[in-house]
């Protein structure tokens, strides 16, 4: 038990766990709706990439430590990998990029899925190795996170899913994915970034949000996000689910709720001062659309319940937060 919690640890999968793999869920549950075969069938082929991308999200977390240490040293920050003796620390990448290796030979001969998937661990490590670190090279490394993290895996869950249903391809579908991970992508490492930025300055590490002022990211913010939701509603027409438009709603009305009650600000990518906020689409991302694809999915097709069930239980952070949030505002409704 103890050697899983170092896992936990090492690998940081609080960070990534739900924020990452729900949103890709959500595209692969709403790719699996092009066809008529039961998504129960498809279970098999969901599994392999959630197995997939989570061995990568593993190896960029730890090429990540790995390559920070001496930054991280001089900020004064502890990471888990520190506490591993140098000679030992390459050992769990290698056994990721086994893992990938792997992954790699069971797709082929899917050479667009692997593809897809090639260019993801790619982009990780260009974005942590030197002499490239595209993490200190400005926008390329802003370019580099939001492939390696939103656009290549979800063009690979989107391939994958396909490769299984060749008849129900749709190129019009892959193409606003892609747009939708990718602007989704770019706003969350800019977040990352700007959470970063003073521990960064105070470094030496060039990121993007380093040497970009305020005022500059702040005309970034509205133009990418409108990218996302032009992409975005693209997608629901293609998804054409009332049971979706519904959730959404219920989604944005959460998020009214969180403005008049517990004064969460909402934000693209730029955090404000002294103030609690949320991330426009975060949650919906997260928790509304994956909820929505898995509910119809329950109310129209065989063992429909057991995925939702499923993913319930292996995603339950958002859920819960979900919950807390509405608890604490329900008291304060019953009084208007």
């Amino acid at each position: 038990m103890q050697a899983i919690r170092k896992l936990v640890r090492f690998a940081r999968l609080a960070e990534w766990w739900e924020y990452k793999l729900c949103p890709l869920l959500a595209v692969a549950y709403a790719t699996l709706l092009f066809s008529e075969i039961p998504a129960y069938k498809f279970v098999g082929c969901i599994l392999l990439v959630l197995l997939a991308i989570a061995m990568g999200a593993v190896y960029v977390s730890l090429i990540n430590d790995i390559t920070d240490i001496e930054e991280d040293g001089r900020a004064g920050k502890r990471t888990g990998i520190m506490g591993v003796p140098s000679q030992w620390r390459w050992i769990l990448p290698v056994i990721c990029l086994a893992g990938g290796t792997a992954v790699c030979w069971y797709l082929w001969p899917d050479w667009h899925s692997t593809i897809w998937y090639v260019m993801a661990w790619i982009s990780f490590s260009l974005y942590s190795f030197k002499p490239f670190r595209f993490k200190q090279r400005g926008i390329w490394g802003v370019f580099a996170d939001a492939g390696g993290a939103h656009l290549f895996p979800s063009l690979f869950v989107v391939s994958v899913i396909f490769h299984q249903i060749p008849e129900q391809a749709n190129v019009g579908w892959e193409l606003s994915v892609g747009i939708w991970s990718f602007s989704y992508g770019i706003r969350g490492i800019l977040w990352h970034q700007f959470v970063d930025r003073e521990n960064d300055r105070g470094t030496g590490v060039r990121t993007f949000a380093s040497f970009v002022s305020q005022s500059q990211a702040r005309r970034l913010e509205w133009p990418l996000l409108g990218v996302e939701l032009l992409a975005f509603g693209s997608m629901l027409w293609y998804i054409n689910l009332p049971i979706v438009y519904v959730f959404l709603l219920g989604y944005g009305l959460v998020v009214w709720l969180r403005i008049r009650f517990l004064d969460l600000k909402p934000i693209v990518f730029l955090i404000p001062d002294n103030r609690p906020y949320q991330m426009i689409m975060l949650d919906g991302y997260q928790v509304f659309l994956p909820l929505a694809l898995l509910a119809h999915i329950a109310l129209t097709q065989p063992w429909g319940w057991l995925l939702l069930a499923v993913h319930l239980m292996l995603f339950p952070i958002g859920i819960k937060r979900l919950i807390s949030n509405l608890t604490y505002i329900f008291p304060s409704l019953r009084r208007l």
